[in-house]
């Protein structure tokens, strides 16, 4: 425990690691009735006031389910806010005097829960290069989550390397659960570090190449910089799926010995634009666009089920030919050379007045003007040259579109012959070992098990570092939880069911604002709509007819697609439309009882529990981010029993990225 660090409230009764562990797993085993039961069970398993079984959780609900009916639904969101119990006030008052068991209870929620408040100066980087390559990448293609997230992950990574021994400098990074790479790109590009991406989804592999070469192209700073005379580390995917025996000697086996090209995985046309060979359209030369057209315009055209960007590049140059336009048709042309977007030219000087003249020249011939020239600027030498980066290619012109480095003027023009290229920075390779020495392994939001098998392959092996952001407790299996010893030796892991770990995926909900209120409340009234169809639905279903096949035998059976179309209706949605739905799928009205009956249960039974049911969902809501705290603290407790320097800190905003508490381990005291 001594090698853990748990992030703990300012004024935290909690000192000591140990008594906060025990504390924690003892809380939830012995309240394992609220955050093992799941509100579509709430009448089923005896949770109803009306219920003749009595017992202190009941007691509860009653008590909360009085404050509610009598304060109205405002006093939900008040409710929901467990951290203002320590300020007082009168809702906790009124709490405190229906039921004072109650109030313990909240209390112990509320003192058990970690931080999750985050610590803002890593936001603030040192300005520099950096710091101007590390906006351009978050402003490539990252929504607002992601972006907060790996500038966020970033920062935690840059500081775990500038704290790591002078012996033991790390080179690669392990991204396991890579997704598309926006972390792995970050990282590669700002620190140089080389990033190899391991993902069971073969779709991030195949089109990982087209990624970063249009995050290297695409960004083009207003001084000519481009990642392309940067230096960086190589980005590399691997499709595989790893367990607690991965073969990094295989795994590494199959990355290049240097960064592919865009040209390996999908050859970039001679043409930006390609013309319809069945209907004459002419289309930007892009890969969706294409398919696109020929899956609207042409749908008896097949698109071949291939596996890779090149093979169906090669598909649709079938179905396309090169755009020409009539200039080039009609007055030939010699084939000219087209630049990569970002490369870096050196130019004759001579060139830019010559194509200045040109302009002007035909200004004149358009206006039929004579206008005066100025002999004032200074003749240039014909041997001077400047620098200039290449922006894109013209078809109809024949010419590049470039920025000179001497004005930070932008223009089009036709290149000569005798520019002179410069190289690019190739990026840095470097063998990794199969015991990952000079390693750190990450994981942004590693789903389920996948959490787990990264802190156990981590552990194994000679990586010095570890940040792992975990998600999807859903998912969790046995093989996943639990991990350490503390927490196996408790009968805790027996008490877990699925309704658990659905628990602690659940969004952070707490002090809604006012326009939030109604859709919580009307997100939880479907959830007591679907808590009372198994007991009026005998009733409910002798008055229909069966049409189709009977698919909603029980609740457990309405399909997400049915629900997801019930919680757009909102606070429209009623127990009558709730049933109406039902029926429209499933069954034909046999009387016109029928239409009177869903009105009838819900006048009874919202008007009477609907309170007590937010109520339910209160006591388990207050206990959602204790149930998420001890998964991830166990396999915290796994890497220290191991002997590894461990902290558990929160490091996103909970209210972007709710699943935000991040794993940080080393091998070696910090």
């Amino acid at each position: 425990m001594d090698r853990l660090s748990l992030p703990f409230h300012t004024g935290s009764n909690y000192i000591d690691n140990g008594t906060y562990c025990t504390e924690l797993y003892t809380f939830l085993e012995t309240h394992r009735e609220i955050h093992s039961t799941h509100p579509e069970d709430y009448f089923r398993n005896g949770m109803s006031t009306n219920h003749p079984d009595k017992g202190l959780v009941k007691d509860w609900i009653t008590n909360l389910g009085d404050l509610i009916r009598s304060g109205g639904y405002t006093v939900v969101s008040d409710l929901l806010e467990l951290s203002s119990i320590t300020k007082g006030g009168h809702i906790w008052d009124a709490v405190k005097e229906a039921s004072p068991t109650l109030f313990e209870f909240a209390r112990h929620c509320q003192e058990l829960r970690l931080s999750r408040e985050i610590d803002e100066k890593d936001d603030d980087a040192e300005g520099g290069r950096q710091q101007k390559f590390l906006e351009r990448i978050l402003n490539c293609g990252m929504s607002d989550k992601k972006r907060h997230e790996v500038r966020r992950m970033f920062h935690c990574i840059d500081s775990c390397l500038s704290t790591s021994p002078a012996d033991d400098m790390i080179k690669t990074v392990i991204n396991i659960g890579e997704g598309k790479g926006y972390l792995s790109r970050t990282l590669a590009l700002c620190k140089g570090l080389q990033v190899v991406g391991v993902d069971c989804n073969p779709h991030h592999r195949d089109s990982s190449f087209e990624r970063i070469d249009r995050v290297l192209t695409s960004r083009i700073f207003d001084d000519g910089d481009s990642f392309l005379y940067e230096p960086r580390g190589s980005m590399t995917s691997v499709t595989c799926r790893v367990d607690d025996h991965t073969d990094w000697g295989l795994l590494f086996s199959k990355i290049p010995s240097s960064e592919p090209s865009l040209s390996d995985a999908n050859p970039p046309p001679i043409s930006s634009k390609k013309v319809c060979i069945a209907c004459g359209k002419i289309i930007k030369s892009h890969l969706p666009m294409l398919i696109g057209h020929l899956t609207h315009s042409h749908p008896g055209t097949s698109v071949p089920d291939a596996t890779g960007e090149a093979a169906l590049w090669e598909w649709a140059c079938t179905q396309f030919s090169d755009f020409k336009p009539l200039a080039a048709e009609s007055d030939p042309k010699p084939s000219v050379k087209v630049y990569k977007r970002g490369q870096r030219l050196v130019i004759r000087t001579m060139v830019f007045d010559e194509h200045k003249k040109r302009v002007s020249n035909k200004k004149k011939n358009k206006s039929n003007k004579t206008e005066p020239t100025s002999d004032d600027e200074p003749p240039k030498s014909p041997d001077a040259t400047e620098t200039v980066t290449v922006l894109g290619y013209d078809d109809s012109t024949g010419g590049h579109k470039v920025l000179r480095h001497s004005n930070k003027s932008r223009l089009c023009l036709p290149l000569p012959g005798d520019v002179v290229e410069i190289d690019t920075i190739s990026p840095s390779v470097y063998p990794v070992s199969e015991s990952l020495k000079d390693t750190m392994m990450i994981g942004l939001h590693t789903c389920g098990d996948l959490g787990s098998t990264a802190i156990k392959l981590w552990e194994s092996s000679d990586s010095s570092n570890l940040v792992l952001v975990s998600c999807c407790w859903h998912s969790l299996t046995k093989r996943g939880f639990p991990l350490s010893t503390f927490v196996s030796e408790r009968s805790f892991p027996t008490t877990v069911t699925d309704l658990s770990l659905m628990l602690a995926t659940q969004p952070i909900a707490e002090g809604l604002s006012a326009e939030d209120l109604p859709t919580f409340i009307s997100s939880k009234k479907l959830l007591f709509y679907r808590a009372m169809l198994p007991l009026y639905w005998p009733s409910l279903s002798s008055c229909y007819s069966s049409s189709k096949e009977d698919r909603f035998q029980a609740t457990n059976s309405l399909p997400p697609i049915f629900l997801r179309d019930m919680a757009r209706m909102k606070s429209d949605l009623t127990f009558s439309k709730f049933v109406e739905a039902i029926k429209d799928s499933t069954f034909a009205p046999t009387g016109p009882s029928a239409d009177r009956l869903p009105a009838d249960i819900e006048k009874q039974f919202v008007e009477s529990d609907f309170s007590s049911f937010l109520a339910f969902v209160l006591l388990r809501n207050w206990m959602s981010q204790l149930v998420e705290a001890a998964f991830v603290i166990d396999r915290a407790l796994l890497l220290a029993e191991k002997g590894c320097f461990v902290t558990l800190t929160p490091l996103f905003d909970g209210a972007l990225s709710p699943r935000n508490f991040a794993i940080i381990a080393s091998k070696n005291k910090i």
